[in-house]
């Protein structure tokens, strides 16, 4: 939509050059007839009316037009319950209204409400399906690999070593995710450290065998694979109904995830943590907006 008020301001700018222009012009032409000792001296030039003097001077005082149309950029979040999505509700919204001065709002959607799984998140960012998004590298490690480098869950030998790791590899998930996103990462989220949680007893690792357990990455995959138990990627949403109905014997997520979804009320036990398994995410903007 045209800006009347962007227009008008463009015009009378316009105006006041060329005004300014042909006054210029006309002084170096005195001058010269002056140098020259051509002519006689030039009439004065006609007083100003106080209307004129009054809408030049309004003219040239006038500043030029800020006013920028509203932006409303929507944060797809991995759960609405999950305490990343409530920081970006409760501190990162309400911070960026206030300071765009109201110019920028930020609004909360998530996986399960757009019926997203998570896989196809760095394609529907790059093509500006999603405006912003949180990318986790174990739902969309299937499409770039590499990004799992930032999660080697069980690598590191403490909670402090693994969140080293995460800072000396910042600018290269970045660049990483520059590529393959054609958008920017805004801020890293972080999820606790994995638990077990299981409808039956897992007393040593060979319990473990045969086992259908959740998995939420390729990493966490191939770490089942090793104890021979069966990973299933499953929904973050759909994992209560899964181990409620017996599909999965037990499901892998951070502490607080799982009891924020109320795992509990489907299993027995709890094992955990896994040493250095804090999850990292990168909640990225579109190249569009």
């Amino acid at each position: 939509m045209l800006n009347v008020n962007k227009l008008r301001a463009a015009g009378h700018g316009a105006w006041s050059w060329r005004l300014v222009v042909a006054v210029a012009a006309m002084a170096m032409l005195v001058v010269g007839l002056a140098a020259c000792g051509g002519g006689s001296e030039p009439e004065p030039a006609a007083p100003q009316t106080t209307e004129q003097t009054t809408t030049e001077q309004a003219t040239a005082a006038a500043p030029a037009a800020t006013t920028q149309e509203p932006i409303t950029l929507q944060v797809v979040c991995i759960n609405r319950t999950l305490r990343p999505c409530e920081l970006i509700d409760s501190f990162y919204a309400p911070r960026v209204a206030e300071r765009t001065n109201g110019e920028v709002t930020i609004e909360i959607s998530s996986y399960p409400e757009l019926g997203l799984a998570g896989p196809d998140t760095i394609r529907l960012v790059n093509d500006n399906t999603l405006e912003f998004a949180e990318i986790y590298s174990g739902y969309v490690g299937g499409d770039l690999p590499i990004i799992d480098v930032g999660n080697l869950w069980g690598l590191s030998p403490s909670n402090d070593a693994h969140l080293a790791l995460t800072d000396a590899i910042e600018d290269d998930m970045i660049r990483i995710l520059r590529d393959a996103t054609g958008g920017e990462p805004i801020f890293r989220a972080y999820y606790p450290n994995q638990y077990v949680f299981s409808r039956e007893p897992l007393p040593d690792l060979a319990s473990y065998e045969g086992k259908n357990i959740r998995q939420h990455s390729t990493i966490l995959g191939d770490l089942l694979a090793g104890l021979g138990a069966a990973g299933q990627f499953v929904a973050f949403a759909d994992v209560y109904t899964a181990l409620e109905r017996g599909v999965l014997d037990a499901g892998i997520t951070g502490g607080t995830p799982g009891y924020g979804q109320r795992w509990y009320e489907v299993t027995e036990y709890l094992y955990g943590p896994i040493v250095g398994s804090v999850g990292v995410t990168y909640v990225t903007v579109n190249g569009e907006k």
